[in-house]
């Protein structure tokens, strides 16, 4: 019998990260890079959890996704208020393509005030839930949503478009007393239900999920995606309507699943980190961009000033040739960045939060790299948080990737080679045994 462990605390801090109208947000959303309104603000939440040996600092950033060099300076902004290492900090974009605009998809585009007020969201959360911790209560739960996510990639090719994973799980956080404080959840499809709707910001179908929760719960409602590169929540028109139908079918399946999860206040938590190299596609190589350079850099050039009235029809009108031309620019970039290079370091997390596993991977990992990790583990649910800790655009498994489509063809969003997925999968895998072989201190609940 272990000795006994110590007990959990909590905290939980979110900022408002919406950009107002006018300003540039991102790809998806403008062809001149600017909102014509807010549909439902965006957020920066943080988690803190700790066992005073242990601790994990979870960030989730309403964006379409953050590229290492963002999460790097959050990162050493966290540590240096909070004194969490890096292994303990995870930092991963909700996907939504109506949000802040991090990557700097085009050139000469300034996004410096949107990666400024992210990085600043990000340090002030993460810094005040450590402050304004609370002895805790946690419990693991879930529930199965089906008719939700559709195998986008499955339907393309006429395959099985219900190849998806219809769980959702959630981390359910209680004071000491037992009184509800809210829930950090996970599920696995994009953020796109209204994807360039109305050319607004909006968090989509996972917000319309936080703020119901909220309202029927109370406490905080924070959403990490999964392995949804080949996800959708919808195969056809993209609309306000639709996110908030998809939205209520999760939160109408939460109150009661939350209700009955039992919390402990002792168990484990644990992480680990490692870098490793992947393959880059060698599609790259054959790659001949349909767009000339320089009329692409002329286009960007101009895109900010242009003179675009701030109208649907007006959006509607330029949008062909700036989703061409934007599309052509990544083939370029991807050119010129790994040219010559054949590999791209990437951070892996493990995280263990009593029997539960996170494997943090950075970018948008298809389903079924999901269910080849699970398999590895009876006794334990493990679950792939997508776009964390990084960018490195769709990963595909292995067989996919011989299929010609978007996710796949090469570009600086679809640049990561054939065995890449299997490759991270592999290297999660051991990292979460070694955390299976510490011990299990469930009894101590």
């Amino acid at each position: 019998m272990h000795g006994k462990q110590n007990k959990f605390f909590a905290g939980y801090k979110a900022a408002d990260i919406t950009p107002p109208q006018g300003e540039f947000c991102s790809f998806r959303l403008s062809p001149n890079k600017r909102s014509l309104g807010i549909h439902d603000p965006l957020y920066v939440h943080a988690f803190y959890l700790t066992d005073e040996s242990n601790s994990l600092i979870m960030i989730s950033v309403d964006t379409v996704s953050l590229p290492v060099s963002i999460v790097e300076k959050i990162k050493t902004a966290v540590t240096r208020k909070t004194r969490a290492p890096f292994p303990r900090i995870l930092i991963a974009a909700t996907h939504t393509h109506n949000g802040a605009e991090l990557m700097g998809e085009e050139p000469y585009l300034d996004n410096s005030v949107q990666v400024d007020r992210v990085i600043k969201a990000c340090v002030e959360t993460a810094s005040a839930a450590v402050r304004e911790k609370f002895a805790a209560r946690i419990g693991w739960g879930h529930v199965e949503v089906p008719g939700v996510a559709k195998n986008r990639f499955q339907a393309r090719i006429n395959g099985d478009a219900g190849k998806v994973d219809n769980r959702l799980d959630f981390l359910k956080v209680e004071d000491r007393n037992g009184n509800y404080k809210g829930i950090i959840w996970h599920f696995a499809a994009h953020p796109t239900s209204c994807m360039k709707a109305a050319y607004m910001t909006s968090s989509d179908y996972y917000g319309v999920t936080n703020k119901l929760v909220r309202e029927k719960l109370g406490g905080f409602s924070a959403f990490f995606n999964g392995a949804c590169g080949n996800i959708n929540p919808e195969l056809g028109k993209r609309t306000f309507e639709r996110a908030e139908y998809y939205g209520g079918k999760l939160a109408d399946k939460l109150p009661e699943a939350v209700s009955a999860v039992k919390t402990r206040s002792h168990g484990c938590l644990n992480s680990s980190q490692v870098e490793i190299e992947i393959p880059l596609s060698l599609k790259r190589k054959k790659l001949v961009p349909a767009d000339d350079r320089d009329e692409i850099m002329n286009y960007f050039k101009q895109i900010e000033s242009r003179n675009i009235p701030f109208t649907e029809q007006a959006y509607d009108e330029i949008w062909p040739t700036y989703q061409r031309l934007r599309t052509s620019w990544w083939k370029h970039r991807l050119l010129e960045e790994f040219s010559n290079i054949d590999s791209e370091r990437i951070c892996l997390q493990a995280h263990r939060i009593l029997d539960n596993l996170i494997l943090t991977v950075p970018g948008e990992i298809f389903v079924e790299l999901q269910f080849d990790l699970q398999k590895a583990f009876k006794n334990n649910r493990v679950m792939i948080f997508g776009y964390a800790n990084g960018y490195s655009g769709y990963i595909p498994d292995a067989k996919s990737y011989e299929t010609d489509s978007y996710e796949t063809s090469p570009g600086y969003m679809h640049r990561v080679g054939q065995h890449a997925g299997e490759i991270m999968i592999e290297k999660g895998r051991k990292l979460l045994l070694d955390l299976c072989s510490q011990p299990d201190y469930t009894l101590y609940g």
